[in-house]
């Protein structure tokens, strides 16, 4: 849906969406070290966790999109049924990189429509985020 406002404003929307995508790819790996150290303290090995996070966007008027905030475990009761749908498919693909994660690990097959490249690695598309982050 933003993508189609985008463009339908006369925005490059593949460009601001790939913008959106290096700015928290750069985000989540400049924390990664940050992270890991707090789940080292917990004895928690750092692939044995996930966390859903939520990045908030605006843009200037040029259409350049800039990171506002970024939620930690962000709410995900609908409030519409757009709302509600778009919910419903990001549940179904988070549970969808967690079971492929398990079976990648223990070396089953891989689910259908995605791909793992290593164990940290399980993404719904074919390439995988710096660091071995999950896009």
């Amino acid at each position: 849906a933003l993508q189609r406002k985008l463009a339908s404003s006369g925005f490059d929307s593949v460009w601001q969406w790939e913008r959106m995508r290096v700015v928290a790819a750069a985000l989540l790996t400049a924390l990664r070290p940050t992270v890991e150290a707090g789940l080292a303290t917990q004895r928690m090995p750092p692939r044995s966790v996930f966390e859903l996070l939520r990045f908030d966007y605006m843009f200037e008027e040029s259409g350049k999109p800039v990171l506002t905030e970024v939620n930690l475990s962000p709410n995900l009761v609908p409030r519409t049924k757009e709302d509600g749908e778009v919910k419903q498919q990001l549940l179904q693909g988070v549970l969808k990189l967690v079971q492929l994660r398990l079976r990648h690990a223990s070396g089953k097959r891989q689910v259908r429509g995605t791909v793992c490249k290593s164990p940290s690695c399980c993404t719904l598309r074919t390439e995988c985020a710096p660091a071995g982050y999950v896009r």
